[in-house]
Order: structure tokens, then sequence, then C-alpha cells
């Protein structure tokens, strides 16, 4: 499996990067069209920036809430987190 960039990311308009910023290689994506991002592709690449720091949170909760899955509703919203822990690792 291949690791992310690891975080945390910076936004700089439709740009993501790393806290060492562009000039130190820290380009992780551009959303929309460079310098020409609208309000949508800024807001996307606020959530990208966030995706660390998402993931992190993700796999912290699962660890404090696997008694849940005993819950009818608990089993649902496991599902769900490890879903979409899965799908940030690529599995």
């Amino acid at each position: 499996m291949t690791k992310h960039t690891p975080g945390p990311w910076i936004t700089n308009g439709g740009q993501i990067e790393t806290e060492q910023g562009v000039y130190n290689g820290g380009i992780i994506a551009t959303v929309g069209i460079v310098n020409h991002q609208d309000a949508t592709d800024i807001a996307n690449a606020r959530l990208i920036a966030a995706a660390p720091e998402l993931l992190a949170a993700a796999k912290q909760a699962r660890e404090h809430l696997v008694y849940y899955r005993s819950v009818p509703a608990g089993q649902t919203v496991m599902d769900n987190l490890d879903a979409a822990i899965a799908k940030a690792e690529g599995r």
C-alpha cells in the first residue's frame, strides 16, 4: 500500500501543500484550474487538506467505539467508519 504524504496539509487557494509550502517541494494537489479556482474548488481543497487529520480522527474514534457494534445502530455506524478508513487507505 502506498503511503500518503504526511500531514498536516494546508491550502493556498485551490492548491494543497505540506506545511513546508510550495517552494520546498510540498505541493500535494491542485483543485480546479491553477490561478482560476472558484469557491467550490477552494472548498474542495480545504476538504482534501483536512484528509490526514480526518483519517487519524476516524481511526482514533474506531478504537474507542468498538463496543458500540453490539448496539443495533452501532453496527451500521462502525461499518461506515470501517469503509471510510479502508477507502482512505486504498483497501
